[in-house]
């Protein structure tokens, strides 16, 4: 169709604005999606590597 990626952003919020919805359904996430996404940041094992080297080894 020839159109570049602003101007289909551009168009996408013309219609949200105008009809104060967006075009696709919103879901929201259940409780062992939400329980996964929240995991990482209780970890208390983090591995954080000071260099390249490092950093390759994990």
């Amino acid at each position: 169709m020839g159109l570049s990626v602003a101007d289909y952003v551009r168009m996408a919020l013309i219609l949200v604005a105008r009809d104060k919805a967006v075009s696709f359904p919103v879901k929201v996430a259940n409780a062992a999606t939400v329980k996964a996404m929240k995991e990482p940041d209780s970890n208390s094992r983090k591995k954080r590597a000071k260099d390249m080297p490092k950093l390759r080894t994990y």
